[in-house]
């Protein structure tokens, strides 16, 4: 079988050079890697919101698979959402039924949100801000509080700072708009990694993510801040290769 292309989408106010380092990783364990940048961060409008970022990375999605490759996507925090929201149809079963090489592996959720149909991640959390969020008043806006420490806490302290500088603003829309597609109610192979850690998105928030995918999908644990790209890109690495042999294992039963 063909080594798939791992696929990086970011989380809210990131760029993709925080990939780097596993990508790295990876390419020394012979995966190609590809990602895609998100419209909202750093956008100069705030009406922009989900749509608008799955509508780029789907396009990029799109040219892999099209182009017969098999893709693991590993989507960190929001772009779980994002992700989410840019594959329907594009599945390998789904693309074989049309006979169509090529097609989504599996989506890893890297210490990510996953969400009910018709659901925002505001609507999820209870409607109340994360203690961390800084919100205009206009609720345009948002952008993190303490990065350092919610971010980065276990990050070499050098290379932190300069994850804390590179950070973007975003529309406040991203969370409220409405995710739309659940992909592991629609036959996708989904799995999750957990940041144990992780001071943005609560372990118990990420556990309770975990419990919506179906029984038997993949799982795993780092003992790391919410980005372990950057802490530890080798152990993730290590999971996100563990993650394409458990698929692989299953399609040989």
């Amino acid at each position: 079988m063909a080594t798939p292309t791992i696929f990086f989408v970011p989380g809210a106010w990131h760029d993709l050079w925080v990939f780097d380092d596993v990508r790295n990783a990876l390419s020394n364990r012979g995966f190609e890697t590809d990602a895609s940048a998100l419209p909202t961060t750093g956008s100069e409008s705030s009406s922009i919101g989900i749509a608008e970022d799955a509508a780029v990375v789907r396009p990029a999605l799109l040219k892999l698979v099209d182009a017969g490759k098999e893709v693991v996507i590993v989507a960190h925090s929001y772009g779980g959402i994002v992700a989410s929201n840019s594959i329907q149809g594009l599945s390998v079963d789904q693309r074989a039924a049309d006979g169509k090489a090529g097609g989504i592996l599996m989506l890893l959720y890297l210490a990510a949100f996953a969400l009910p149909a018709e659901t925002s991640i505001l609507m999820a959390i209870g409607n109340e801000f994360f203690k961390w969020w800084n919100v205009t008043e206009d609720r345009r806006w948002m952008t993190p509080i303490d990065p350092g420490k919610v971010f980065y806490a276990d990050v070499e302290p050098s290379l932190a700072a300069k994850a804390v500088t590179s950070l973007k603003v975003v529309p406040f829309q991203i969370v409220t708009d409405k995710s739309m597609y659940v992909p592991f109610n629609e036959g996708f192979e989904v799995g999750y990694i957990f940041a144990e850690k992780d001071q943005a998105v609560d372990i118990s928030v990420q556990r309770s993510v975990f419990s919506l995918f179906p029984a038997g999908s993949f799982s795993a644990s780092l003992d790391s801040s919410h980005s372990p790209f950057l802490s530890m890109p080798d152990a993730l690495a290590d999971v996100i290769q563990g993650a394409v042999n458990h698929v692989r294992a299953k399609e040989s039963r």
